[in-house]
């Protein structure tokens, strides 16, 4: 299939699919033979030669975006559009993953570098001469918000132009340097392009570069640091690339190795020339439960803005740099996770958040508050381990407990009464595993077996449910 456009250039389609040395020509998605262990990918690519797949009516107040509402996460202001407001259970989520991810980079030897939220650009076109930072940052000048207090001070879109500034006619004493600078960025979007967590005007992004002469033998280790984030938020998806003809037939075995290591299919974008500045962009997608596919990390190689910037390695030369983020806007986060969750209940399971991200992830429930003080006690032992405890303490019936707490999908529901007291157990409640007896010791022996590679993020809401406030006032 051969498709032009002034845009992107774009000639034509290609797929790779894992354990498989087969190019396949997407002209003929059909003939995908794993095409049914990919429905996502396969509803992709059929969106892509335009011929949709049925599905739902889209809308974009989507349900993953009521869910996250309702379970009072996230909240959307009236007045002004596109402003978010992450409620305490929605800021514990964004902590911890912003926790996880902050980890798994600092595992690959990055340094983190806090980057200002201002910088300064004249964006004059008519210029003779532009400055490196303003050949970058001219074509994003509509999407750019200034500040009240300086005619040329934008807030930052990306961290791109203020750490190549930064870099600026440096010689770097190291190769690879690698740099995390995650944080805010601002973007001017349009009234219409407004889509709440999918595209809203301030974003948080966990943005890290490679700063090399081999860009090759850096691509790997942070394919891998992707495709495990990706692992964790959405199990399934895929990769879409957008890439250059001549890289693209040049390095066809190096990318079969990409899409063994990341075991999801990925679709090429084939452009007569690189778009924007990359060579290649692989676009980490996942589809969701309404039929729409999202984007969420990417990767990105650039061979223009080590020479833009003369930022050269030792003495070999201008340096091309790894661009990459492991969830893109950290918004989108919330559209994996609950779209996750509705998925569950279209399997008939019930819905819940991964147990290392749930804000609470043990309830204890007293039969009645005369066993609070044992429950206080039994709560001690969890909380020493770093475990997110809470005890319902409220003067409601047992059942109505229970229903409440499956209601905010806790985890693991602990009842104490008399039998529990008097045989030193607890009667447990695990979602989507049913009821049983046992110790204290087992529960936290088989809790810490599931997030022993996670980060114990700190409990931030009270103790005590009687105390915990719903600002959603849903």
């Amino acid at each position: 299939m051969k498709m032009k456009s002034k845009k992107t250039q774009l000639l034509g389609l290609s797929a790779m699919l894992p354990k498989d040395k087969n190019l396949y020509n997407l002209d003929s998605p059909r003939s995908i033979s794993a095409r049914k262990s990919y429905p996502d990918f396969l509803n992709f690519i059929y969106k892509k030669i335009k011929k949709p797949l049925p599905k739902e009516n889209l809308s974009e107040y989507s349900e993953y975006i009521k869910l996250a509402e309702n379970k009072g996460y996230i909240s959307f202001a009236k007045v002004i559009p596109g402003t978010l407001f992450y409620l305490p259970k929605g800021d514990f989520v964004f902590d911890a993953i912003h926790e996880y991810v902050g980890s798994q980079i600092r595992k690959e030897g990055f340094i983190k570098l806090t980057l200002p939220h201002f910088f300064r650009s004249d964006l004059n076109k008519n210029q003779k001469e532009m400055n490196p930072l303003e050949q970058l940052t001219v074509k994003f000048k509509g999407r750019m918000i200034g500040v009240s207090f300086g005619k040329n001070i934008f807030h930052r879109y990306a961290s791109d132009p203020i750490l190549f500034e930064y870099l600026r006619d440096k010689k770097i004493p190291i190769d690879p340097l690698k740099i995390y600078s995650p944080g805010f960025t601002f973007r001017e979007e349009k009234k219409g392009e407004l889509k709440r967590l999918k595209r809203p005007r301030t974003s948080y992004i966990e943005d890290y570069h490679i700063f090399t002469f081999d860009i090759l033998k850096e691509i790997k280790p942070v394919f891998k640091l992707n495709s495990r984030i990706m692992n964790e938020l959405c199990n399934k998806w895929f990769i879409s690339c957008d890439i250059e003809k001549k890289f693209f037939e040049e390095h066809q075995s190096y990318l079969h190795e990409l899409v063994d290591i990341c075991q999801k299919p990925v679709a090429f974008n084939i452009l007569k020339a690189r778009a924007n500045y990359y060579t290649l962009q692989f676009k980490y997608s996942c589809g969701t439960s309404d039929g729409a596919s999202i984007v969420f990390a990417n990767l990105q190689i650039d061979n223009i803005n080590g020479k833009r910037f003369n930022i050269q390695i030792k003495d070999k030369g201008h340096i091309n740099i790894l661009h990459g983020n492991a969830t893109g806007r950290m918004e989108k986060v919330f559209i994996a996770l609950f779209d996750r969750a509705i998925k569950m209940k279209k399997e008939s399971k019930k819905p819940m958040l991964p147990l290392w991200i749930s804000p609470i992830q043990v309830r204890i429930i007293p039969v009645d508050n005369g066993f609070l003080n044992h429950c206080i006690s039994i709560s001690k032992k969890y909380i020493n381990f770093g475990f997110r405890v809470d005890i319902d303490d409220r003067n409601t019936g047992l059942n109505k407990k229970i229903q409440l707490a499956e209601k905010e999908w806790i985890p693991y529901i602990i009842i104490i009464g008399k039998k529990e007291v008097d045989s030193n157990t607890i009667t447990l409640r695990a979602r989507n595993k049913g009821q049983k007896i046992i110790t204290t010791t087992e529960l936290i022996n088989k809790l810490e077996n599931k997030i022993k590679k996670y980060p114990k993020i700190p409990q931030t809401l009270p103790s005590f449910v009687s105390k915990q406030i719903d600002l959603s006032f849903l």
